[in-house]
């Protein structure tokens, strides 16, 4: 199993093979950075999930950026073309090892409904070759293809949803249509469908003309439901009570999940995403010295756990915030920054020009995968007993808007004085964020 698969999960007692879970809730890179890693979107220049209107910012891609990158370009031309979008998730409980399985049988199941490794065989193929003719680039990096198949697995939870609701709300796709329309797929992207097959089938030569035509059929039956009434009414709902999102299948899945039993197959065992209002998912992550740091050492205090990249423009907005209200409250309040997928040689010069005091652990992807992160800045507040008692995606600007969410899992925080107007403008400036463009920040 590859490395970036290892992780320490939290469970809670089996309530059978596999676990109900009822409710829930709830980024691309510089050039060298990996591609499995969730950050800003530069997948896209749209804006994923912003918790009060748009905090992101896209970044240069390659390697596992670039996948993202290419990722999103191609679910936008496929959206438009074909209704295709290319288009994360533990339970918590009693601390012990895990792997995130990704490359056997089912890797996930989306309301009883397996995902399959033959499932994302199909869409990395399909992905690999359409990214290709757009951006002229191959992922051949193992860390970046891991990544990207893992960012896949995501992605086709998002499209399940979306499947299950179209079918539950009487849209249906017939053989005759899948014949008519399954040649056609590929015009949009300059290509007729045989070719767009044959060069699919050379990426992956594991799949047959059952696995092509399983794949026409969602795309076909997805195109038609993102054009229906009952998408629409989805899409806006969510926009209005979770937020924006990166393409319509993203905002109608973050609806749908709510009430979704959403489950990744992890250590052989099925186990559910992080969500609020529940344990939050433990895990293990080194420092930049290698020192490895657990979620759940902290127990006994709230945590701020703050997933973002050096190169993620709304995450300077917020670290001098989080730097005061950290110094403000260090004996009650833990601030964790998980960094995104880059090296420690990126991130240490970030930390120290950014006067970053709190604890800070690099993530290979997995972490960022379990608690479904799909834009940096990603905050999590949990309290001390380890419950999730709110996400926040996108950038928290001032210490008004930083209080109330402190106040829920901290009561009485007092945080320190001062705009923090001069440490915002010197993150903004600090030579070692790299090239980053400015602008949304999405990961899907």
């Amino acid at each position: 199993m590859p490395k970036w698969l290892q992780i320490e999960v939290e469970r809670e007692p089996a309530e059978g093979e596999r676990s109900k879970s009822k409710k829930g809730r709830s980024k691309s890179k510089r050039a060298d950075q990996p591609a499995s890693a969730r950050e800003e979107p530069s997948d896209r220049d749209a804006t994923e999930w912003s918790g009060d209107g748009g905090d992101q910012s896209p970044s240069p891609s390659s390697g596992n950026g670039a996948a993202r990158f290419a990722l999103g370009l191609v679910a936008v031309a496929l959206v438009a073309g074909l209704g295709l979008l290319a288009g994360r998730l533990l339970r918590p409980g009693s601390a012990s090892g895990g792997q995130l399985a990704i490359d056997g049988g089912a890797l996930a199941w989306v309301n009883g409904e397996p995902i399959s490794t033959r499932d994302v065989d199909i869409e990395y193929g399909v992905q690999s070759v359409l990214r290709q003719r757009i951006q002229g680039e191959t992922l051949v990096d193992k860390q970046a293809i891991d990544g990207f198949r893992r960012e896949l697995v995501d992605r086709l939870v998002d499209r399940w949803l979306a499947l299950q609701d179209a079918r539950a709300n009487g849209l249906v796709v017939t053989d005759a249509e899948i014949d008519a329309e399954l040649p056609t797929l590929g015009a949009r992207f300059g290509i007729s469908s045989e070719e767009l097959k044959a060069a699919v089938f050379a990426v992956q030569p594991n799949l047959n003309d059952a696995d092509w035509r399983t794949w026409g059929a969602q795309q076909i039956l997805l195109g038609r439901y993102l054009n229906s009434p009952r998408a629409a009414e989805l899409a806006n709902e969510s926009m209005r009570t979770i937020g924006r999102s990166a393409d319509q299948v993203s905002a109608v899945a973050g609806l749908l999940s709510l009430n979704a039993d959403l489950q990744f197959l992890v250590n052989g065992e099925s186990v559910a995403p992080a969500r609020e209002g529940q344990l939050a998912p433990d895990f293990v992550l080194p420092a930049p010295d290698g020192t490895p740091m657990r979620l759940s050492d902290f127990r006994g205090r709230p945590v701020m756990v703050n997933f973002w990249a050096t190169w993620c423009a709304p995450c300077r907005i917020e670290m001098p915030l989080f730097v005061n209200a950290y110094e403000s409250n260090k004996e009650d309040l833990v601030i964790l920054g998980v960094n995104s997928q880059e090296r420690p040689d990126q991130v240490v010069p970030y930390v120290q020009g950014a006067g970053l005091t709190f604890p800070i652990v690099i993530d290979d992807g997995t972490v960022s995968a379990i608690y479904r992160v799909k834009a940096l800045p990603t905050t999590f507040f949990i309290d001390a007993q380890g419950m999730i008692v709110r996400a926040h995606r996108g950038a928290i600007r001032s210490r008004p808007e930083l209080k109330p969410f402190i106040e829920e899992i901290l009561p009485g925080v007092q945080l320190g004085s001062g705009s923090g107007v001069r440490d915002m403008l010197l993150a903004f400036v600090h030579p070692s964020r790299g090239a980053t463009s400015l602008g949304s920040t999405t990961i899907r």
